[in-house]
């Protein structure tokens, strides 16, 4: 077949893929079409053909195809290998993680962490040294998959790359490893010139939950960025550590809404009382615009609900945006206190459709029927929510 020929490429892709699926060696007649004229059908001809040759597991036609010059038709051959279950297929993917094409030794990184290649492990130690930054991305998720306890010293290393990219998907990495070696490295990172390993590093420390690193989570809630601000805030809501309170109320000045919900549902979580009133305060805060308002509201209301505070969730049911109402609500279902029965159903006269749903829904958790029950307000029949109630 040549490029010369005048035939319609929806039939050459369909009789092309037909052939593959029968005959190996129309392979490199395949790589030559895809090279002339690279478009959809063309590529999901080479795609057919390289899944027939996996069903067959034969290597030897991949192979050929792994000597073009082509970086797409090598990539297309190596994708095939590595959903081959052969020892061969797997010797060949190792090779290729020395392969002069830094997209091959890339992808070959990831497709061996993939299967989870344990006799790769050296190799990948090894480029972590890549000039190549995508390569030594690839490298490290490799390692964190294969979760090799000889790893976590390369990755340690890697927290001191050249790239913040590396440097935080070491980071990351280090989170699968939960021993006592990568607490001090994790928490040295937090001192990165770069806020988004710093972030990172913080989250991996969330995981681990040591309270080793509470001062230095304590630390991070003065970050000049608002990511780390806000990651720091999580970690320590998620520690548990009751000692953060205190510094988390002092860091309720922040401006930044992300980082305000962050504290406000932290310290929710950590269940001391003598967050109530400073969450208080928060809620009526004006600094923010009215539907960022609405969203630090929500989180404190929610903090709230955790620290079993309903007087406040029940007065914000006659909040001015339905949004706040709505939010208020859901908590007070989900907070199963029968003191928020009465209320609930003077809200399924609400204005809003979407709380006069929400309140019958939190009526029902409550373990009432909105119909039924002799406490239903007066003007049921004029009520605007009786149709979406029933």
């Amino acid at each position: 077949m040549r490029e010369s020929e005048n035939i319609n490429k929806a039939v050459a892709t369909g009789t092309l893929s037909y052939l593959a699926r029968k005959h190996e060696l129309i392979m490199a007649e395949i790589a030559q079409i895809y090279v002339r004229q690279p478009d959809d059908l063309q590529q999901k001809a080479m795609t057919h053909a390289l899944e027939a040759l996996v069903l067959q597991h034969n290597v030897d036609p991949l192979l050929h195809l792994l000597k073009k010059k082509y970086p797409f038709i090598r990539l297309f051959a190596q994708e095939a290998l590595s959903l081959l279950e052969t020892q061969q297929a797997q010797d060949i993917l190792i090779a290729m993680l020395v392969h002069p094409c830094w997209l091959v030794r890339s992808i070959a990184a990831h497709q061996v962490g993939q299967r989870q290649i344990h006799a790769a492990q050296e190799i990948l130690v090894t480029l972590l040294q890549d000039r190549i930054i995508e390569v030594r991305l690839s490298a490290v998720e490799a390692l964190s998959k294969l979760h090799e306890h000889e790893s976590v010293g390369p990755l340690i290393g890697a927290l001191s790359d050249r790239h913040q990219y590396v440097r935080s998907a070491a980071a990351n990495a280090l989170a699968s490893f939960n021993t006592p070696d990568v607490l001090q490295p994790l928490i040295a990172a937090l001192n990165d010139t770069a806020w988004y390993v710093r972030s990172t590093a913080i989250e991996s420390l969330a995981v681990l939950n040591s309270t080793e690193a509470f001062d230095a989570l304590v630390a991070a809630l003065h970050d000049r960025q608002e990511p780390v601000r806000r990651a720091a805030a999580k970690a320590l809501g998620k520690l548990g550590d009751k000692r953060a309170v205190e510094p988390m109320i002092a860091a309720l000045r922040e401006r930044q809404i992300s980082t305000c919900i962050a504290l406000a549902e932290a310290l929710g979580a950590l269940g001391d009382h003598q967050a109530v009133k400073p969450l208080l305060r928060l809620f009526r805060r004006k600094v923010f615009g009215t539907g960022s308002s609405c969203n630090v509201q929500n989180g404190v209301l929610r903090a709230l609900g955790q620290l079993g505070v309903i007087e406040p969730i029940i007065s914000a049911l006659d909040h001015h945006h339905e949004f706040v109402r709505m939010s208020a609500v859901k908590i007070l279902g989900t907070m199963k206190d029968q003191r928020a029965v009465t209320s609930l159903f003077r809200v399924v006269n609400d204005s809003a459709l979407s709380v006069r749903h929400a309140a019958v829904k939190a009526i029902e958790e409550l373990g009432h029927n909105v119909i039924q029950c002799d406490e239903w307000p007066p003007n049921w029949e004029d009520a605007p929510g009786r149709n979406a109630a029933r």
